[in-house]
């Protein structure tokens, strides 16, 4: 939030004092919001890339995952339930009509999260 705030690039030193936290803490937390593309480093300081609100995204591992592309699974279960419904009891309209929306949802939403997190990593 120090950085979100600050209209110039800010050094480890001056965030230390700010903070009253030793250097080498804020060191590595900067270090991991550079890994994650959420700051830059520009000349002595670091400078917040693009404010992203942090209730969009989940972190697995180290790559920050838009929420949209999470919810795009649901659908693919969905999709998953439905082929294994349409092989055990047979295809009929109701199963087909809503494999094609499930379908379309999963699509949609894959493709809207994996943009917008590109767009937050770039």
């Amino acid at each position: 939030m120090h950085l979100v705030r600050s209209k110039e690039p800010l050094g480890v030193r001056e965030i230390a004092r700010a903070l009253h936290l030793s250097p080498s803490t804020v060191h590595y937390h900067l270090k991991r919001l550079e890994e994650l593309s959420l700051i830059q480093k520009e000349g002595d300081g670091y400078r917040v890339k693009e404010i992203v609100n942090p209730e969009e995204f989940v972190i697995i591992g180290r790559a920050l995952v838009h929420r949209l592309t999470i919810y795009s699974f649901f659908f693919l279960g969905i999709d998953i339930g439905i082929v294994i419904s349409c092989i055990i009891h047979g295809i009929n309209i109701d199963r087909v009509i809503t494999l094609l929306i499930s379908s379309i949802a999963f699509v949609l939403l894959f493709i809207e999260g994996l943009n917008y997190s590109r767009r937050h990593q770039e």
